[in-house]
């Protein structure tokens, strides 16, 4: 008799405490509601009393109101978002492999890189552990760096937790082809020249493929506005009257261009004698030539390191010069001087696969009044 009415006793009690929402469970949901929105939550988030158990909360109810809620509190929980006013902490959501595919020679290594970022695509510190698809066509170590072993395509993933990225691995036998080089840029020398009226200035054009490289192309040079001067097929500018003219360089649809800019002659003062320095500089390096030979009105000088030679008590007025290097085309011209004059010659170099008129004449130098 003593054992029926136990029996009774424990059914009795068992049916109250099923009628009390979230008595038995509720241990079970603190750790996961913890877990994702913050330590300081109770069972006061779900319950009336924050102690637990009786009358639910519009939070309570919604979570009672999930069907996985007793199996699954978590998926349960993050179904239905944070508590109202609780920022919910960060967590890994998503992870970005880089590069997303690459292309690999057989023994060649592509290093992948993994972003870790939170519910709100923020960074977020996470360790991730990587694998190949097929370690057949290549491995990956623990740092992200990938091994190309045999031709064929992997999938690398990088998994932290139930979160992962992948990224795609071709492996190639052989590498491919380097891309044809292609003009990309033109460059003119000098980018800026002062030319009195009636002098000339010799331009030159630097043709530059895609990676910087010279290559070979041919060029028109115009003048905007041709009132000021012109400039014919070689590069060589005529200055006609003061005013500034653009001079471009093109070969399809690149080009590059350059300022000439033309001045008034000034007539010299007479019997005053002024001082004039050359200043000779390689037209592709624009480094110093040393060795050069300057010539002006029957004088000749030899360049330094600096590229530098003066000629000192020079007679106002006009004087014709040349400057000629070893493997360089020489460079003649005119200048009229008042005053103290600095004279910027560019020597343009000579190739061995390159032919030059040797009895062609060009004017090259930019000159500046010092008085």
């Amino acid at each position: 008799m003593n054992k029926k009415i136990t029996i009774g006793i424990l059914l009795l009690t068992a049916t109250a405490l099923i009628g009390v929402p979230g008595v038995l469970a509720l241990p079970g949901y603190v750790g996961p509601l913890q877990t994702l929105y913050g330590s300081s939550l109770s069972c006061g988030t779900c319950h009336v009393n924050p102690s637990g158990g009786g009358t639910l909360t519009a939070y309570g109810t919604s979570f009672s109101k999930q069907a996985n809620h007793g199996t699954d509190p978590t998926a349960a929980l993050t179904a239905i978002g944070a508590p109202p006013g609780v920022t919910p902490p960060p967590v890994l959501t998503k992870i970005t492999v880089s590069p997303a595919t690459a292309s690999v020679v057989v023994g060649g290594t592509q290093t992948f890189t993994a972003a870790t970022l939170d519910q709100n695509g923020k960074p977020i510190t996470a360790t991730v552990t990587w694998t190949s698809s097929n370690t057949a066509v290549g491995t990956i170590d623990s740092t992200g760096k990938f091994t190309a072993k045999a031709a064929g395509t992997v999938t690398i993933t990088a998994t932290s937790g139930s979160v992962k990225g992948t990224a795609t691995a071709t492996v190639t036998s052989t590498t491919p082809p380097s891309p044809a080089p292609v003009l990309t840029k033109i460059t003119v020398s000098p980018a800026t020249a002062s030319i009195a009226v009636g002098g000339t200035q010799t331009f030159t054009a630097a043709t530059l493929d895609q990676n910087g490289n010279p290559i070979t192309a041919a060029v028109t040079w115009t003048s905007s506005n041709t009132t000021i001067g012109t400039i014919d097929s070689t590069g060589k500018f005529t200055a006609k009257a003061v005013g500034t003219t653009t001079i471009t360089a093109a070969s399809g649809s690149v080009n590059g261009t350059a300022t000439a800019t033309v001045t008034a002659v000034t007539p010299p003062l007479p019997g005053k004698t002024v001082t004039i320095t050359f200043v000779v500089i390689d037209s592709e390096t624009l480094k110093p030539v040393k060795e050069a030979v300057v010539s002006m009105d029957g004088v000749k000088k030899v360049t330094g390191k600096t590229g530098k030679v003066t000629f000192a008590s020079v007679t106002t007025g006009n004087h014709r010069y040349t400057v000629a290097g070893e493997d360089y085309s020489p460079v003649s011209g005119q200048i009229s001087v008042a005053g103290n004059t600095e004279v910027s010659v560019k020597l343009v170099p000579v190739h061995e696969d390159e032919e030059h008129d040797e009895d062609e004449e060009h004017t090259e130098g930019e000159e500046h009044n010092e008085d």
